[in-house]
């Protein structure tokens, strides 16, 4: 959890996500990397590199992940995950928001969009994330209990 203090010393760009996937496969025709994260499919950019069935460390941050309260048909952005609001925290700035997908994800969004929405704990919102708004992140290694728990079918 995020603490508001901390909150108070950042800003809505300098939260990153971090998570491990499980590479499925490289859609080479369309650009893009398959991959899973703790039952959730994303869609990455495309990285031949990494083996079909290899774990990688990847990375969004929260000021690129735009929230939805449903799913939103024809739009650009390739992954929409569907979770449930743990946590608001508002600044001066905006809001960040927290919510549970599987593993938690970090949204920052402004103090009017969080009104207009009524985003409040226990909804559910969709996650909007750009595939190119991901990164590999190999140099970050997150815990095998982590890993492990990804990897058990």
């Amino acid at each position: 959890m995020i603490q508001k203090d901390v909150f108070q010393q950042t800003s809505l760009n300098q939260i990153e996500n971090l998570m491990v996937a499980k590479i499925i496969a490289h859609d080479i025709p369309n650009g893009c990397t398959m991959a899973e994260s703790f039952g959730t499919e994303l869609i990455l950019p495309l990285n031949k590199e990494l083996a079909t069935g290899a774990l990688t460390t990847i990375a969004v941050s929260s000021n690129e992940i735009a929230l939805s309260l449903g799913f939103v048909q024809g739009i650009s952005i390739q992954n929409q995950i569907r979770g449930r609001i743990c946590t608001l925290i508002s600044g001066e700035n905006g809001v960040l928001v927290q919510i549970d997908c599987g593993n938690i994800w970090v949204a920052g969004v402004s103090l009017k969009a969080s009104r207009d929405m009524n985003l409040r704990e226990g909804i559910s919102v969709y996650c909007l994330a750009k595939t190119v708004a991901f990164s590999y992140r190999p140099e970050i290694v997150l815990s095998k209990a982590l890993i492990r728990c990804l990897t058990i079918d």
